[in-house]
């Protein structure tokens, strides 16, 4: 099995809604049917994606529904089904250090 940069940024993808959530990549193994987090994450950011669906730990925090709304919005980029439609590894950076307003002057 041949591993790409792809892999990577998919798996960091799976790390960082995994942080967010609260919950485990596989969340249920009944019946020999494995229920994944992203494909979860998938079918409530399809319904309603809501602040509900955070950590409660992470929501005590003052103001970070947006920090945590703009963290999930690049976790789904990451995590796409297609490899080539996700990002390269320098790209998950920039969009990491927007979100942090460290990159907020730099061109894009």
């Amino acid at each position: 099995m041949k591993l790409f940069q792809a892999s990577d940024v998919y798996s960091f993808g799976v790390v960082l809604l995994e942080l967010l959530i609260g919950k485990p990549s596989i969340l249920s193994a009944a019946n020999d049917m494995a229920i994944q987090l992203v494909n979860c994450v998938y079918s409530v950011v399809n319904e309603d994606w809501t602040v509900e669906m955070f950590d409660i730990e992470l929501l005590r925090y003052t103001d970070i529904e947006q920090v945590m709304a703009n963290f999930s919005q690049i976790a789904l980029i990451y995590v796409k089904s297609v490899p080539e439609g996700r990002p390269k590894m320098s790209e998950v950076v920039r969009m990491l250090e927007d979100i942090d307003g460290t990159n907020l002057g730099a061109n894009n």
